[in-house]
């Protein structure tokens, strides 16, 4: 894991004397905003065994973190379609599909709900778009390795906006319109899930 502090270099020389806790709580926000826009960290969760009877599940997310919305889902391998919760008919928890879980839906994005109870044993995995979340120290080395320059944008955009000693509004835009590019560049790679290939079906997401 790197610290947020590993990118006070990138930043300071641009607001000199800017208090270490308000570096912190910038380069976070930063970093939710820029994840939370780009879909850009994903990260398949730990599997879940399925119970007979139970149709709810905690995910087990990585420390420090807070899910942007669940991606994908698999049975034992298999994909079950990810549904969003306001376009279910009626509620997973109350009302089973029949059957083994053909979809899986996700109220809160802190549980998932299952189609129907399916044959206990059963593996659910979960792939979901992370962000920091609001209290998190630090980034995993290899998430900010490829987003440190954007990162870095955004937080001295956001302080150099400050009315007082840091505000500098016409280097605020300046980083304002680098971070926007790096969002708009990342999503599109997130989208094509970091290759050259075109996804050929649209997901319904949570």
């Amino acid at each position: 894991m790197a610290a947020l502090s590993t990118l006070y270099p990138d930043i300071l020389p641009y607001v000199p004397g800017c208090p270490d806790p308000m570096l912190d709580q910038e380069i976070r926000q930063a970093a939710r905003m820029f994840f939370a826009r780009t879909k850009a960290w994903v990260q398949w969760l730990e599997e879940v065994f399925v119970s007979g009877a139970l149709r709810e599940y905690d995910l087990d997310l990585p420390t420090q973190t807070e899910i942007v919305r669940v991606q994908r889902a698999t049975v034992d391998g298999r994909p079950v379609e990810v549904v969003g919760w306001n376009s279910l008919p009626s509620d997973l928890a109350l009302h089973a599909t029949g059957g083994s879980p053909q979809l899986v839906s996700s109220a809160d994005r802190m549980t998932v709900t299952i189609g129907s109870p399916g044959a206990a044993g059963s593996k659910l995995q979960v792939q979901v778009a992370l962000m920091p979340s609001q209290s998190a120290a630090s980034i995993p080395d290899t998430v900010l390795l490829l987003h440190r320059d954007a990162i870095a944008e955004g937080a001295k955009y956001r302080l150099m906006r400050v009315p007082g000693p840091l505000s500098k509004p016409q280097e605020a835009e300046q980083a304002r319109v680098l971070f926007e590019r790096a969002i708009a560049a990342a999503s599109v790679d997130a989208w094509r899930g970091h290759t050259n290939a075109t996804p050929r079906s649209s997901v319904k997401w949570c």
